[in-house]
């Protein structure tokens, strides 16, 4: 039986990290092929497990639907995304509970995973993804309902609470509306004091980044100034250069941000709609 098999997701989640040109997706297909009798038959660890495989395969694929010159391979990926939302995370009430349950790492108890967050803010994200390709602004505004969502769910002054809260900031600034710098500013202080249990120098780096960004964009140097030393930290733990990692591939990205929604014409912003929006 497939469940038996099921890879250890710190596992997945390095074969997703080192990975190449193929989504992870591809390399996991038979968890992505889970019958609704074998998760009912799954016992809880296994059901756990197929979960974070689950929100693995998600990432992976959000993350090359932004790699990518191509809208209709960018839209492809989406796609991909959008099946796993509505066959695991919209699945049943079973998987629901397990994961508003789960609140740690059930493979190291001292670190934090909110499962029911982290799917949520996985949605907002998708919805980001989908806005950027085909220039449908309604997508911003299901993605900010997600990151609320996420912030409500999540256990006050966590990382996953702090991290939510800095990303409906953000989609709410880009329907127009001003980032409450006090609120962003706790949430960003938040995610660096609990980084080492938290997401690592990776999640640090990352908030850092978004914070030096906004601070940036709205003049606020002594923030600016207080991104960038986090932000040069982070990466100097990680043995990565952060000019390299941040502003490089931010431009980057952007380039190919155009080119995608250049070469999505034709792409429907219907067909990523997901069942309960």
């Amino acid at each position: 039986m497939r469940l038996k098999e099921i890879p250890l997701p710190a596992s997945a989640e390095k074969q997703r990290v080192n990975g190449d040109n193929n989504p992870l997706a591809k390399r996991l297909a038979d968890y992505l092929l889970i019958t609704d009798e074998e998760i009912n038959e799954a016992t809880k660890p296994e059901l756990i497990r197929l979960m974070q495989i689950w929100r693995i395969c998600v990432v992976d694929l959000l993350n090359h639907s932004t790699r990518t010159w191509s809208g209709k391979k960018a839209a492809k990926f989406l796609s991909e995304a959008k099946n796993i939302f509505v066959q695991y995370y919209n699945n049943s009430p079973v998987i629901n509970e397990e994961a508003e349950a789960m609140k740690t790492d059930p493979e190291n108890p001292e670190v934090e995973y909110q499962m029911k967050v982290e799917m949520l803010r996985d949605k907002g994200k998708y919805c980001l993804n989908v806005a950027e390709l085909t220039g449908n602004e309604h997508f911003v505004g299901l993605a900010i309902g997600y990151f609320q969502e996420a912030v409500v769910a999540a256990e006050k002054d966590t990382s996953a609470w702090a991290v939510a809260t800095m990303e409906e900031e953000m989609a709410k600034k880009q329907l127009g509306e001003k980032i409450d710098w006090t609120r962003f500013k706790v949430a960003y202080q938040t995610a660096i004091q609990l980084s080492p249990h938290a997401g690592g120098w990776d999640r640090k780096a990352a908030v850092s980044w978004w914070f030096t960004k906004e601070a940036s964009m709205a003049g606020r140097q002594e923030d600016l100034r207080l991104g960038l030393v986090n932000l040069r930290s982070a990466c100097k733990e990680g043995k990565v250069s952060w000019i390299t990692r941040y502003p490089i591939k931010d431009v980057s990205k952007f380039i190919m941000r155009i080119s995608r929604r250049l070469t999505a014409v034709g792409i429907s912003p219907d067909t990523f709609m997901l069942p309960d929006e």
